[in-house]
């Protein structure tokens, strides 16, 4: 289709039908989301924004959700379609773009990189993968028009992501694993103990004889 330049056609006569099959949209959405260029860039290269945003609605699983805080990461310019409700994954796309792999630590970057951030209005979220567990880049598909962002270089939001990332892992580990954590906590408990002088230990501890 985009050899024959005929995404337009295609676009306006999928607009106009009646009803999309539900699973025509779930096709529609794992070829969006191939990281290698194809559909994605096809639709952005060959339409322009009115339908392809019309187009994305009537082919992609609708989101029926609340306003949501979502990031991008991105060359300086206007916003694209792609969000993410993790600020570390728009922060690695800012400095390291359409990578098949990142790095594990944060090892320079492109120039001018720079990571958006918006508390998304629900009519504006087209489909929220994320919440379909179709990747792991906590991915949103959004109209990027109509509402208000802040933007800052990716250099400067590094520090409070990192931040960020390491608050929500803890916090994960004491409510999934809130066992296992107690435990953590003991031991880090009785290590301390064993770390103090040994009459300090004993003066505390139990008497088991009586």
């Amino acid at each position: 289709m985009t050899r024959q330049n005929l995404w337009r056609e295609a676009a306006e006569a999928i607009i106009r039908l009646d009803a999309i099959y539900p699973r025509s949209q779930d096709c529609f959405l794992d070829c969006w989301l191939k990281p290698c260029p194809g559909l994605h860039h096809a639709v952005s290269s060959s339409l322009g924004d009115d339908p392809a945003i019309a187009l994305l609605r009537r082919m992609l699983p609708a989101y029926c959700g609340y306003d949501t805080i979502l990031f991008r990461g991105q060359p300086e310019g206007p916003p694209g379609r792609c969000w993410s409700a993790d600020p570390k994954v728009a922060l690695w796309y800012a400095l390291y773009g359409e990578r098949d792999k990142f790095p594990l630590e944060l090892d320079g970057g492109r120039a001018g990189a720079v990571v958006l951030q918006a508390i998304v209005p629900a009519a504006n979220i087209i489909c929220a993968p994320a919440l379909m567990m179709k990747n792991n880049n906590a991915e949103y598909i959004i109209d990027p028009r109509g509402f208000e962002y802040s933007i800052q270089p990716a250099e400067e939001a590094a520090g409070w992501i990192i931040e960020h990332t390491e608050s929500m892992r803890n916090r994960a580990l004491r409510n999934l694993i809130p066992g296992l954590w107690k435990d953590t906590e003991l031991l880090a408990s009785r290590l301390s103990l064993c770390s103090q002088p040994h009459s300090a230990y004993t003066a505390e501890s139990p008497d088991i004889t009586s």
